[in-house]
């Protein structure tokens, strides 16, 4: 057998010993680091999918050695769980944020093109009352002149995650002045 010969029977004998290595600690772990996704998220399905994809992941990446020398392979598969699932609620919790904002003003602002004139300015002072100043213009100018966030910023001379406080706080309160008058009851955000 030759040197080349020598080389590609370890690299194969090597890939196969990763291999076995990457199934005893997905055999070994998988229903404990699936138990931890559910207790943070509460959901078995994105649990299971959650520490599925992290052993792709890290199969794909090629992170089977370092896990091996990883000093404590539990905590480190425990700490990519937590992490996962977190990033995971919180791109959920943003898209739903933003839908619910979404779906409050879209039927305003239907009801707004329904009414006559007197009733939108009642309707758009109902839902600013009590909101100061600066998120008051903010808002009005996003969702009545329909200006962009960089457009708000440099128009009132501040940053653009400044105007996205802005607007935060504006949505939140326009939010609920219309809940207090409808008398319905929307989780907060």
């Amino acid at each position: 057998m030759g040197k080349a010969e020598v080389k590609v029977s370890f690299a194969i004998d090597a890939q196969k010993k990763l291999r076995q290595a990457f199934e005893q600690i997905y055999k070994d772990h998988l229903h404990l680091l699936c138990l931890a996704a559910f207790r943070i998220l509460q959901d078995k399905e994105k649990a299971n999918d959650c520490v599925q994809e992290l052993f792709m992941e890290l199969w794909e990446k090629n992170k089977i050695e370092s896990l091996l020398k990883a000093g404590d392979i539990n905590a480190y598969l425990y700490t990519c769980v937590r992490h996962k699932c977190f990033r995971l609620l919180q791109t959920e919790n943003k898209h739903n944020r933003d839908i619910q904002q979404s779906v409050i003003f879209q039927d305003v602002f239907d009801l707004q093109q329904e009414q006559p004139e007197q009733l939108q300015e009642n309707l758009i002072m109902l839902a600013t009352d009590d909101m100061p100043a600066q998120p008051y213009k903010a808002f009005k100018l996003y969702m009545i002149d329909g200006k962009k966030r960089s457009e708000i910023a440099d128009e009132m001379g501040i940053s653009i995650n400044t105007v996205k406080t802005h607007l935060k706080t504006a949505f939140r309160i326009a939010r609920n002045n219309i809940v207090k008058v409808s008398g319905e009851t929307h989780p907060k955000s």
